[in-house]
């Protein structure tokens, strides 16, 4: 059976908050398979050792790609590393959660993988998240024009609305992998997360649900 979705994670120096995010992540509810590509930056912390130890007799273990790298990449070379692996599975969609987020909703890439299935026109789902401070506050994070939504429960979005209105975290969203391309890096001096949103949405519409279905740390 072919992979219908494969999850990238990247983590360094969250020994703290890396198992939070990634039994959040295998406790998701599919009907689908899915692979988890996590690529650890040569932490200092124990962060490999963590995650070694809950993954050893955990029942879903076989879903995980645990890389720890021998050396420190660095940000960007181990996010583009990851999303490589991600696209070398031969995913349909890929998701996204870095090592110190977390998603909220068991149900939260069934219900993106189900809009993207249903909506041809559309190659990234996101949705808005939650902002959690170092004293446990939460605070709710939509940032675009509030009368997009006009009344629904989502509204579609074109990579000018992204530039001119709209912040979209990247552990909110599940885009289509045919709409990848990281050759595009090259046309910049710094190449971040903003630009691969960006470039996904050359292809295509994206869409923003009301769901309220991951924390930014």
């Amino acid at each position: 059976m072919s992979l219908k979705l494969a999850i990238f994670m990247i983590s360094y120096n969250q020994k703290d908050y890396i198992l939070e995010a990634l039994e959040n992540v295998l406790n998701q509810e599919v009907d689908f398979d899915y692979h988890v590509f996590l690529s650890d930056d040569n932490s200092t912390d124990g962060t490999d050792v963590t995650v070694k130890l809950f993954l050893k007799n955990h029942p879903k273990r076989e879903r995980v790609t645990f890389i720890s790298q021998k050396k420190n990449l660095g940000w960007m070379p181990n996010f583009i590393f990851t999303l490589n692996k991600c696209v070398s599975s031969g995913a349909k969609y890929i998701a996204m959660c870095e090592g110190d987020d977390y998603w909220t909703n068991q149900k939260k890439i069934q219900k993106q993988v189900n809009i993207l299935e249903n909506n041809s026109d559309v190659v990234l789902s996101c949705h808005q998240y939650e902002e959690l401070y170092n004293d446990g506050t939460t605070k709710k994070c939509p940032y675009f024009r509030k009368d997009f939504f006009q009344g629904k429960d989502y509204f579609k979005f074109s990579q000018k609305d992204f530039e001119d209105f709209m912040r979209i975290q990247t552990m909110t969203i599940v885009f289509r992998t045919s709409a990848l391309d990281l050759s595009l890096r090259v046309k910049y001096d710094y190449y971040c997360d903003t630009h691969i949103k960006h470039h996904i949405l050359d292809h295509g519409l994206g869409i923003y649900t009301k769901d309220f279905d991951a924390i930014y740390r």
